[in-house]
Protein backbone atom coordinates (compact mmCIF):
# COMPACT_ATOMS: atom_id res chain seq x y z
CA UNK A 1 0.00 0.00 0.00
CA UNK A 2 2.75 2.47 0.98
CA UNK A 3 4.60 1.53 -2.21
CA UNK A 4 1.54 2.42 -4.26
CA UNK A 5 1.15 5.88 -2.54
CA UNK A 6 4.88 6.73 -3.00
CA UNK A 7 4.77 5.67 -6.62
CA UNK A 8 1.56 7.73 -7.24
CA UNK A 9 2.72 11.04 -5.68
CA UNK A 10 6.15 10.94 -7.47
CA UNK A 11 4.47 11.62 -10.80
CA UNK A 12 3.34 15.29 -11.56
CA UNK A 13 0.20 14.02 -13.30
CA UNK A 14 -0.68 12.10 -10.27
CA UNK A 15 -0.42 15.22 -8.09
CA UNK A 16 -2.76 17.10 -10.39
CA UNK A 17 -5.33 14.37 -10.31
CA UNK A 18 -5.15 14.19 -6.54
CA UNK A 19 -5.60 17.96 -6.26
CA UNK A 20 -8.66 17.81 -8.50
CA UNK A 21 -10.14 14.95 -6.51
CA UNK A 22 -9.54 16.84 -3.25
CA UNK A 23 -11.15 19.99 -4.64
CA UNK A 24 -14.15 17.97 -5.73
CA UNK A 25 -14.54 16.42 -2.31
CA UNK A 26 -14.30 19.78 -0.54
CA UNK A 27 -16.71 21.44 -2.96
CA UNK A 28 -19.14 18.61 -2.60
CA UNK A 29 -18.97 18.83 1.18
CA UNK A 30 -19.60 22.61 1.06
CA UNK A 31 -22.55 22.17 -1.24
CA UNK A 32 -23.98 19.54 1.06
CA UNK A 33 -23.70 21.90 4.05
CA UNK A 34 -25.27 24.79 2.11
CA UNK A 35 -28.31 22.90 0.71
CA UNK A 36 -30.21 22.53 4.03
CA UNK A 37 -29.89 26.24 4.68
CA UNK A 38 -31.29 27.03 1.27
CA UNK A 39 -34.10 24.56 1.88
CA UNK A 40 -34.89 26.11 5.26
CA UNK A 41 -34.81 29.59 3.76
CA UNK A 42 -37.01 28.47 0.94
CA UNK A 43 -39.37 26.79 3.34
CA UNK A 44 -39.37 29.93 5.51
CA UNK A 45 -40.05 32.09 2.49
CA UNK A 46 -42.74 29.69 1.38
CA UNK A 47 -44.25 29.77 4.90
CA UNK A 48 -44.29 33.55 4.91
CA UNK A 49 -45.83 33.56 1.51
CA UNK A 50 -48.46 31.03 2.56
CA UNK A 51 -49.15 33.01 5.78
CA UNK A 52 -49.51 36.19 3.85
CA UNK A 53 -51.73 34.46 1.38
CA UNK A 54 -53.73 33.01 4.28
CA UNK A 55 -54.01 36.40 5.95
CA UNK A 56 -55.01 37.93 2.66
CA UNK A 57 -57.57 35.19 2.22
CA UNK A 58 -58.88 35.64 5.76
CA UNK A 59 -58.94 39.41 5.30
CA UNK A 60 -60.83 38.92 2.05
CA UNK A 61 -63.20 36.50 3.70
CA UNK A 62 -63.66 38.90 6.63
CA UNK A 63 -64.30 41.76 4.26
CA UNK A 64 -66.77 39.63 2.36
CA UNK A 65 -68.40 38.64 5.67
CA UNK A 66 -68.63 42.26 6.78
CA UNK A 67 -70.03 43.24 3.44
CA UNK A 68 -72.52 40.40 3.63
CA UNK A 69 -73.54 41.41 7.16
CA UNK A 70 -73.94 45.02 6.09
CA UNK A 71 -75.95 43.89 3.09
CA UNK A 72 -78.09 41.59 5.23
CA UNK A 73 -78.48 44.39 7.82
CA UNK A 74 -79.63 46.79 5.15
CA UNK A 75 -81.95 44.17 3.72
CA UNK A 76 -83.25 43.46 7.26
CA UNK A 77 -83.77 47.17 7.85
CA UNK A 78 -85.54 47.44 4.54
CA UNK A 79 -87.66 44.43 5.47
CA UNK A 80 -88.36 46.00 8.87
CA UNK A 81 -89.29 49.26 7.23
CA UNK A 82 -91.41 47.39 4.74
CA UNK A 83 -93.01 45.39 7.55
CA UNK A 84 -93.58 48.56 9.58
CA UNK A 85 -95.10 50.23 6.54
CA UNK A 86 -97.36 47.25 5.99
CA UNK A 87 -98.21 47.14 9.69
CA UNK A 88 -98.92 50.86 9.65
CA UNK A 89 -101.08 50.45 6.58
CA UNK A 90 -102.87 47.48 8.14
CA UNK A 91 -103.35 49.39 11.39
CA UNK A 92 -104.62 52.42 9.54
CA UNK A 93 -106.94 50.19 7.55
CA UNK A 94 -108.19 48.56 10.75
CA UNK A 95 -108.79 51.97 12.35
CA UNK A 96 -110.52 53.16 9.24
CA UNK A 97 -112.56 49.97 9.15
CA UNK A 98 -113.42 50.29 12.86
CA UNK A 99 -114.41 53.92 12.38
CA UNK A 100 -116.48 53.00 9.40
CA UNK A 101 -118.08 50.18 11.34
CA UNK A 102 -118.78 52.51 14.27
CA UNK A 103 -120.29 55.14 11.98
CA UNK A 104 -122.25 52.55 10.01
CA UNK A 105 -122.84 49.89 12.59
CA UNK A 106 -125.06 47.06 11.42
CA UNK A 107 -128.70 47.65 12.23
CA UNK A 108 -128.21 51.26 13.36
CA UNK A 109 -128.99 53.28 10.21
CA UNK A 110 -132.06 53.70 8.06
CA UNK A 111 -131.89 55.68 4.82
CA UNK A 112 -135.06 57.58 3.91
CA UNK A 113 -135.60 60.41 1.48
CA UNK A 114 -137.80 63.41 2.25
CA UNK A 115 -140.55 61.89 0.11
CA UNK A 116 -140.40 58.61 2.01
CA UNK A 117 -140.52 60.45 5.34
CA UNK A 118 -143.61 62.32 4.25
CA UNK A 119 -145.21 59.13 2.94
CA UNK A 120 -144.58 57.36 6.28
CA UNK A 121 -145.97 60.38 8.21
CA UNK A 122 -142.80 60.57 10.31
CA UNK A 123 -142.64 63.89 12.13
CA UNK A 124 -139.24 65.47 12.73
CA UNK A 125 -138.63 67.81 15.67
CA UNK A 126 -135.66 69.44 17.31
CA UNK A 127 -134.37 68.39 20.73
CA UNK A 128 -134.56 71.34 23.11
CA UNK A 129 -135.17 72.31 26.73
CA UNK A 130 -138.63 71.75 28.19
CA UNK A 131 -140.42 72.42 31.44
CA UNK A 132 -141.68 69.05 32.60
CA UNK A 133 -144.79 68.81 34.72
CA UNK A 134 -143.80 65.80 36.78
CA UNK A 135 -146.27 63.28 38.04
CA UNK A 136 -145.72 60.44 40.45
CA UNK A 137 -147.76 57.35 39.58
CA UNK A 138 -149.19 55.30 42.44
CA UNK A 139 -151.13 52.05 42.57
CA UNK A 140 -153.88 51.31 45.06
CA UNK A 141 -157.38 50.06 45.72
CA UNK A 142 -160.70 51.88 46.18
CA UNK A 143 -162.39 51.46 49.58
CA UNK A 144 -165.50 52.86 51.22
CA UNK A 145 -164.94 55.91 53.36
CA UNK A 146 -165.06 54.37 56.82
CA UNK A 147 -166.28 57.67 58.25
CA UNK A 148 -169.37 57.41 56.05
CA UNK A 149 -170.23 53.80 56.74
CA UNK A 150 -172.71 52.42 59.28
CA UNK A 151 -173.46 48.99 60.71
CA UNK A 152 -177.18 48.32 61.23
CA UNK A 153 -178.03 46.39 64.44
CA UNK A 154 -181.40 45.82 66.17
CA UNK A 155 -182.18 47.64 69.44
CA UNK A 156 -183.90 44.58 70.91
CA UNK A 157 -183.43 40.90 70.05
CA UNK A 158 -186.19 39.27 68.07
CA UNK A 159 -187.41 37.65 64.90
CA UNK A 160 -186.95 39.32 61.53
CA UNK A 161 -190.47 39.73 60.22
CA UNK A 162 -189.63 41.77 57.10
CA UNK A 163 -186.53 43.07 55.34
CA UNK A 164 -186.99 45.46 52.45
CA UNK A 165 -183.46 46.14 51.22
CA UNK A 166 -180.81 43.94 49.63
CA UNK A 167 -177.17 44.34 48.69
CA UNK A 168 -176.72 47.23 46.25
CA UNK A 169 -179.97 48.95 47.16
CA UNK A 170 -179.84 52.72 47.30
CA UNK A 171 -181.38 54.07 50.45
CA UNK A 172 -182.19 57.49 51.80
CA UNK A 173 -181.90 58.63 55.36
CA UNK A 174 -184.82 57.30 57.52
CA UNK A 175 -185.85 54.69 54.95
CA UNK A 176 -187.19 51.53 56.65
CA UNK A 177 -184.69 48.69 56.30
CA UNK A 178 -186.35 45.91 58.32
CA UNK A 179 -189.02 45.05 60.98
CA UNK A 180 -188.18 43.05 64.07
CA UNK A 181 -190.64 41.35 66.47
CA UNK A 182 -189.32 41.88 69.98
CA UNK A 183 -189.02 38.79 72.15
CA UNK A 184 -189.97 40.81 75.23
CA UNK A 185 -193.07 42.70 74.05
CA UNK A 186 -193.88 40.62 70.96
CA UNK A 187 -194.43 43.94 69.24
CA UNK A 188 -192.75 44.81 65.97
CA UNK A 189 -190.48 47.79 65.61
CA UNK A 190 -188.82 49.34 62.54
CA UNK A 191 -185.14 49.71 61.83
CA UNK A 192 -184.43 52.84 59.77
CA UNK A 193 -181.35 53.94 57.84
CA UNK A 194 -179.38 56.63 59.68
CA UNK A 195 -177.75 57.85 56.42
CA UNK A 196 -178.30 57.97 52.70
CA UNK A 197 -176.19 55.47 50.87
CA UNK A 198 -175.87 52.01 49.42
CA UNK A 199 -176.38 48.66 51.09
CA UNK A 200 -173.00 46.94 51.00
CA UNK A 201 -173.85 43.86 53.07
CA UNK A 202 -176.95 42.14 54.38
CA UNK A 203 -176.57 39.43 56.99
CA UNK A 204 -180.14 38.86 58.12
CA UNK A 205 -182.85 36.81 56.45
CA UNK A 206 -186.62 36.74 56.87
CA UNK A 207 -187.65 34.69 59.93
CA UNK A 208 -184.18 34.55 61.44
CA UNK A 209 -183.46 35.53 64.99
CA UNK A 210 -181.56 38.80 65.28
CA UNK A 211 -179.67 39.03 68.53
CA UNK A 212 -179.01 42.21 70.42
CA UNK A 213 -175.96 43.94 68.95
CA UNK A 214 -175.92 41.52 66.03
CA UNK A 215 -175.18 43.24 62.69
CA UNK A 216 -177.84 42.72 60.06
CA UNK A 217 -176.72 45.22 57.38
CA UNK A 218 -173.93 47.60 56.31
CA UNK A 219 -174.69 50.87 54.52
CA UNK A 220 -172.11 53.24 53.08
CA UNK A 221 -172.27 56.67 51.53
CA UNK A 222 -170.27 56.08 48.34
CA UNK A 223 -170.48 59.68 47.16
CA UNK A 224 -167.14 60.04 48.91
CA UNK A 225 -164.56 57.22 48.97
CA UNK A 226 -161.00 56.41 49.96
CA UNK A 227 -158.24 55.20 47.67
CA UNK A 228 -155.44 53.55 49.62
CA UNK A 229 -152.07 53.70 47.83
CA UNK A 230 -148.79 52.05 48.78
CA UNK A 231 -145.75 54.31 48.42
CA UNK A 232 -142.16 53.09 48.50
CA UNK A 233 -139.23 54.70 50.29
CA UNK A 234 -137.73 56.49 47.30
CA UNK A 235 -140.93 58.57 47.01
CA UNK A 236 -141.65 59.27 50.68
CA UNK A 237 -140.25 62.80 50.58
CA UNK A 238 -142.15 63.73 47.42
CA UNK A 239 -145.59 63.50 49.02
CA UNK A 240 -147.47 65.51 51.61
CA UNK A 241 -151.03 65.89 52.79
CA UNK A 242 -153.17 68.19 50.68
CA UNK A 243 -151.52 67.31 47.34
CA UNK A 244 -153.92 66.77 44.44
CA UNK A 245 -154.18 63.25 43.04
CA UNK A 246 -155.80 62.35 39.74
CA UNK A 247 -157.44 58.94 39.93
CA UNK A 248 -157.52 56.64 36.94
CA UNK A 249 -159.01 53.22 36.45
CA UNK A 250 -156.76 50.22 35.91
CA UNK A 251 -157.39 50.69 32.18
CA UNK A 252 -156.10 54.28 32.30
CA UNK A 253 -159.39 56.16 32.15
CA UNK A 254 -159.79 59.22 34.38
CA UNK A 255 -162.45 58.43 36.98
CA UNK A 256 -162.00 61.14 39.59
CA UNK A 257 -159.64 63.23 41.67
CA UNK A 258 -159.00 63.93 45.31
CA UNK A 259 -156.46 65.08 47.85
CA UNK A 260 -154.07 63.26 50.12
CA UNK A 261 -155.87 63.11 53.47
CA UNK A 262 -153.58 60.80 55.40
CA UNK A 263 -149.98 59.52 55.30
CA UNK A 264 -149.27 56.68 57.70
CA UNK A 265 -146.60 57.43 60.32
CA UNK A 266 -145.35 53.82 60.14
CA UNK A 267 -144.59 51.45 57.28
CA UNK A 268 -145.26 47.85 56.39
CA UNK A 269 -142.45 45.40 57.19
CA UNK A 270 -143.68 43.06 54.46
CA UNK A 271 -143.75 45.53 51.57
CA UNK A 272 -141.44 48.25 52.94
CA UNK A 273 -144.01 50.86 51.97
CA UNK A 274 -146.25 53.50 53.50
CA UNK A 275 -150.00 53.87 53.30
CA UNK A 276 -151.10 57.06 51.59
CA UNK A 277 -154.85 57.65 51.65
CA UNK A 278 -156.65 59.87 49.17
CA UNK A 279 -160.20 61.09 49.82
CA UNK A 280 -162.14 61.60 46.61
CA UNK A 281 -165.64 62.66 45.60
CA UNK A 282 -167.62 60.03 43.73
CA UNK A 283 -170.86 61.69 42.73
CA UNK A 284 -171.03 59.78 39.44
CA UNK A 285 -170.24 56.44 41.08
CA UNK A 286 -167.20 55.71 38.89
CA UNK A 287 -165.00 54.91 41.88
CA UNK A 288 -166.21 51.45 42.84
CA UNK A 289 -164.92 49.97 46.11
CA UNK A 290 -162.86 46.85 45.71
CA UNK A 291 -161.38 47.78 42.33
CA UNK A 292 -157.75 48.69 41.66
CA UNK A 293 -156.94 52.25 40.68
CA UNK A 294 -153.96 54.33 39.65
CA UNK A 295 -153.10 57.71 41.07
CA UNK A 296 -151.06 60.52 39.55
CA UNK A 297 -149.63 63.08 41.93
CA UNK A 298 -148.62 66.39 40.41
CA UNK A 299 -145.16 67.39 41.62
CA UNK A 300 -143.10 70.56 41.26
CA UNK A 301 -142.15 71.42 37.62
CA UNK A 302 -138.69 70.38 36.42
CA UNK A 303 -136.64 72.13 33.71
CA UNK A 304 -135.03 69.56 31.41
CA UNK A 305 -132.02 70.85 29.44
CA UNK A 306 -132.77 68.41 26.60
CA UNK A 307 -136.14 66.73 26.12
CA UNK A 308 -137.89 64.84 23.33
CA UNK A 309 -141.41 63.62 22.70
CA UNK A 310 -142.26 60.49 24.61
CA UNK A 311 -143.54 59.00 21.34
CA UNK A 312 -140.00 59.19 19.91
CA UNK A 313 -138.72 56.53 22.30
CA UNK A 314 -138.03 53.05 21.01
CA UNK A 315 -136.15 50.17 22.60
CA UNK A 316 -133.43 48.09 20.96
CA UNK A 317 -132.09 45.07 22.85
CA UNK A 318 -133.77 46.45 25.95
CA UNK A 319 -132.05 49.85 25.72
CA UNK A 320 -133.80 53.16 24.90
CA UNK A 321 -132.93 54.73 21.54
CA UNK A 322 -133.85 57.86 19.58
CA UNK A 323 -133.71 58.03 15.78
CA UNK A 324 -131.65 61.14 14.95
CA UNK A 325 -131.71 62.60 11.44
CA UNK A 326 -128.24 62.80 9.85
CA UNK A 327 -128.32 63.78 6.20
CA UNK A 328 -130.41 61.21 4.36
CA UNK A 329 -130.27 58.74 7.26
CA UNK A 330 -131.86 58.15 10.63
CA UNK A 331 -129.30 56.93 13.16
CA UNK A 332 -130.40 54.93 16.20
CA UNK A 333 -128.72 56.67 19.14
CA UNK A 334 -128.51 55.12 22.60
CA UNK A 335 -129.79 57.56 25.22
CA UNK A 336 -130.05 57.82 28.99
CA UNK A 337 -133.43 58.88 30.32
CA UNK A 338 -134.27 61.22 33.17
CA UNK A 339 -137.61 62.52 34.39
CA UNK A 340 -140.69 62.70 32.25
CA UNK A 341 -144.25 63.89 32.10
CA UNK A 342 -147.14 62.81 29.92
CA UNK A 343 -145.69 64.32 26.75
CA UNK A 344 -141.92 64.74 27.08
CA UNK A 345 -138.99 62.77 28.48
CA UNK A 346 -135.68 64.19 29.67
CA UNK A 347 -132.52 63.02 27.87
CA UNK A 348 -129.46 62.94 30.13
CA UNK A 349 -126.97 61.73 27.48
CA UNK A 350 -126.92 60.70 23.83
CA UNK A 351 -128.37 63.89 22.30
CA UNK A 352 -127.37 67.52 22.08
CA UNK A 353 -129.60 70.55 21.80
CA UNK A 354 -130.55 71.12 18.18
CA UNK A 355 -130.44 67.47 17.11
CA UNK A 356 -133.38 66.63 14.85
CA UNK A 357 -135.18 63.40 15.59
CA UNK A 358 -138.20 61.32 14.56
CA UNK A 359 -140.90 62.31 17.04
CA UNK A 360 -143.75 60.19 15.67
CA UNK A 361 -144.03 56.85 13.88
CA UNK A 362 -140.47 56.00 14.92
CA UNK A 363 -141.63 52.40 15.24
CA UNK A 364 -141.50 52.26 11.42
CA UNK A 365 -137.79 53.04 11.56
CA UNK A 366 -137.26 50.31 14.11
CA UNK A 367 -139.06 47.89 11.80
CA UNK A 368 -136.69 48.90 9.00
CA UNK A 369 -133.74 48.19 11.28
CA UNK A 370 -135.04 44.68 11.77
CA UNK A 371 -135.22 44.15 8.02
CA UNK A 372 -131.69 45.47 7.50
CA UNK A 373 -130.36 43.21 10.26
CA UNK A 374 -132.04 40.17 8.75
CA UNK A 375 -130.62 40.95 5.30
CA UNK A 376 -127.15 41.49 6.80
CA UNK A 377 -127.28 38.11 8.55
CA UNK A 378 -128.22 36.34 5.31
Amino acid sequence: MNLIIRTFFRSPQSLAIAFILLFGVVAGAWILTLEPRISVAADSHSGHTDHDDHEDHESHDHDEHDHKQKTESKESEQDDHTHDDHAHDDHAHENESASSHSDHEDGRHVSLSAAQIESAAISIEEASSKMLQQRLTLKGVIRPNQERLVHIVPRFPGIVRSIDKSVGSIVEKDDVLARIESNESLNQYEIKSPISGTVLEREAALGEFAGEGERIMIIADLSNVWIDFRVYQRDFDRLETGQTVNVLSSTGNAIGNGRIAYISPFGSSDTQSLLVRVEAKNAEGLLRPGLFANGEVELAPHLARIAVKETALQYLEGKPIIFVREGEEFVARDVSLGRQDREYVEILSGLTAGDTYASTNSFLLKAELGKDSAEHVH
